[in-house]
C-alpha cells in the first residue's frame, strides 16, 4: 500500500474491543463514511497479538481500545512496537477514559492517534474521514503532540491536548 492511499482502495483494518456492539458499530461507520476496508474483529488484546503474528493477516491500520479485557492498550502497543514487521503500522487508541496520563502513555507508547470513544461514536463518519485523508499513513506514524488527541469539536481537543514538554 502506498503512502497516498485514497479510501477508495480496500484497505485491511483490525479492531480490538470486547463490545460486540462497539466493533458492529465500526464496521457500520467505515461503510457510512465511504471507505473501503476489510475489517478484521477482535475480542481481546491476545486474539490481536495471535492475529498478528499469522503472516497471512497483515494489517494496514490497526484500531484499540484503552479497556481490553487481559491487558491495557498501551501494554499492547508496546508489544505490537516490539515486532519490527508492525514499526510501520498505524496504530489509534480509543477509550471512554480521557486521563491525560493515558493519553501521554498513548502518544509515548506509539500510538498514532487517541480518540475519545464517546465522541468517536457521535460523530464516527467525520472522523473516520479525517483519519483516512490522503496521507493517512504518513501522519499518523509521525503524529504531531498538539494534534494527537482527534475529536470533531476544536474545545474537546485543547482540553484533551498534551503539553509540548
Amino acid at each position: 500500500m502506498h503512502l497516498t492511499t485514497s479510501i477508495k482502495e480496500q484497505i485491511v483494518v483490525f479492531i480490538a474491543d470486547e463490545s460486540s456492539e462497539y466493533r458492529s458499530f465500526m464496521r457500520e461507520s467505515f461503510k457510512k463514511a465511504g471507505i473501503n476496508a476489510k475489517i478484521h474483529s477482535f475480542t481481546s488484546e491476545e486474539k490481536l497479538m495471535n492475529a498478528l503474528g499469522q503472516a497471512s493477516a497483515f494489517p494496514d491500520i490497526i484500531f484499540l481500545t484503552f479497556n481490553l479485557e487481559y491487558e491495557t492498550a498501551v501494554t499492547c502497543l508496546r508489544r505490537i512496537r516490539l515486532r519490527k514487521k508492525l514499526s510501520t503500522v498505524p496504530v489509534i487508541v480509543f477509550s471512554p477514559c480521557t486521563y491525560l496520563k493515558d493519553i501521554e502513555e498513548a502518544f509515548n507508547n506509539g500510538a498514532g492517534l487517541f480518540i475519545p470513544k464517546p465522541l468517536f461514536i457521535k460523530e464516527s463518519t467525520k472522523i473516520l474521514q479525517k483519519i483516512f485523508h490522503l496521507k493517512w499513513r504518513r501522519d499518523l506514524l509521525k503524529p504531531n503532540r498538539h494534534e494527537f488527541v482527534l475529536t470533531s469539536n476544536p474545545v474537546d481537543a485543547d482540553k484533551l491536548s498534551l503539553s509540548s514538554s
